[in-house]
């Protein structure tokens, strides 16, 4: 069943580069060519044919379109390794469908407005999708398993630069300085983030310890303190509402604001905690940070008494014969898998959340960014970002589409500080 004066056209292409006109255009043959005779007079066509009719002669419309494509295991747009691998697949079985709806609203003469995302259902408590009824709603205990699911944005105001933003450490790489081949630097430059690819550190692991030799000792010496946004993790759970806090981060500030470690699942890793790249042995994080300070260079001249070149001879494993091994920080590099753990907390937990708020995160790395279309049809979904993320995921933040979700953009502190508020726990 459809509403009255919609047209309904059957759509298949590769691409989406059809105009409107197009879409009319099929209709119409539709109906002339492909519906049977006996089937012409019936109300339900000559309705599509009214429909035809005056949109032929008044351009006013509205397109719902539903698409429905195949994320092969392959996709080029996932860094290898890193595709969730759902137990042992076959290879006579097929990838999991995953559909994304885009809502067109009414144009003015065929101009056309898209927002791609499901819209989901309001829950009945929630008055309309603002950061007042969010709140109100969280004080009041309608929210009783919260997920936090937090990217690198929530630690730059501790000190820690981020990966994609215009100052981000992508960004600000400069190839010509790391100790790399000719053609290592080359491939940094076409693509920053093969810094931080498995592939390069098992060539060469000079490159990423040297883009992160202050992360690594700012680590150390304590000097990046957790925020306003990580203590917020901190007052969920002590209120008894926070079900998980999923983060995107290796810098451990969630679970120093006091967070309990089992409540606290770091899908990329920690700097804190070292392995052999070989053999798996563990090596404590502060002896790590020594060799990092005494063997890998200041790319900018912070540290003067950093060496003047990069040695990665410290850094080999001798906790037993005949092992290769580099020590290395536990962290998830591209090309690497991601934890089990990521996978069983998103079969058993993801589904059952009822709020989720999406912090510092751009919402571009895979698997992670699948967690906001895993949640169900009414967990309401806040986005508080610098900027505007999300709607490749499902998210749809715009009226009157939107039904539970909301992006609050600006300072990440100052957003939290403001739900804080809302909730009644300004103090």
């Amino acid at each position: 069943p459809f509403p009255e004066g919609w047209v309904v056209v059957g759509w298949s292409q590769t691409d989406l580069t059809d105009t409107v006109g197009n879409f009319i255009a099929k209709a119409a043959y539709q109906l002339e060519h492909e519906i049977p005779d006996f089937m012409k007079g019936l109300p339900q066509i000559q309705s599509q044919v009214e429909s035809l009719k005056r949109l032929l002669k008044n351009p006013n419309f509205s397109v719902m379109v539903t698409e429905q494509h195949r994320q092969a295991s392959g996709d080029p747009n996932v860094p290898e390794g890193q595709e969730r691998e759902r137990g042992e697949k076959g290879e006579e079985e097929e990838d999991e469908d995953t559909c994304t709806q885009s809502f067109f609203g009414p144009g003015d003469e065929g101009e056309v407005i898209e927002t791609f995302g499901t819209a989901g259902v309001r829950p009945p408590f929630l008055e309309a999708p603002t950061l007042e009824a969010i709140g109100r709603a969280l004080g009041s205990g309608h929210f009783r398993s919260v997920l936090l699911m937090t990217g690198a944005g929530v630690s730059t105001n501790s000190g820690i630069p981020d990966y994609r933003s215009a100052g981000g450490m992508y960004a600000s790489i400069r190839p010509d300085l790391l100790t790399a081949a000719e053609e290592e630097r080359e491939a940094i430059k076409r693509d920053p983030t093969f810094v931080a690819n498995i592939r390069l550190f098992r060539q060469n692991p000079l490159p990423l310890l040297e883009v992160k030799r202050e992360f690594v000792l700012g680590s150390a010496n304590g000097t990046f303190r957790p925020t306003a946004t990580h203590m917020f993790a901190r007052i969920l759970h002590e209120k008894g509402y926070l079900m998980r806090v999923l983060t995107q981060n290796i810098d451990g500030l969630h679970t120093a604001a006091g967070v309990p470690s089992e409540k606290v699942l770091e899908v990329h890793g920690s700097i804190r905690n070292c392995v052999c790249s070989e053999c798996g042995t563990s090596f404590p994080f502060q002896n790590f940070a020594e060799k990092v300070r005494e063997s890998v260079k200041s790319l900018h001249g912070l540290d003067a008494s950093a060496p003047s070149e990069s040695s990665v001879g410290s850094f080999q494993c001798e906790s037993k014969f005949f092992c290769n091994g580099i020590i290395r920080p536990a962290v998830v590099l591209f090309g690497e898998s991601l934890p089990k753990s990521f996978d069983v907390a998103m079969d058993e937990e993801v589904s059952k959340a009822d709020l989720l708020l999406v912090a510092g995160t751009s919402l571009t790395v895979a698997p992670a960014n699948q967690v906001p279309s895993v949640v169900p049809l009414s967990c309401v979904r806040l986005v508080i970002n610098g900027q505007r993320v999300g709607e490749h995921c499902g998210l749809v933040f715009d009226s009157p589409y939107s039904q539970r979700d909301l992006l609050l953009e600006g300072d990440l502190d100052e957003g939290v500080a403001a739900l804080c508020r809302a909730a009644g726990w300004g103090e």
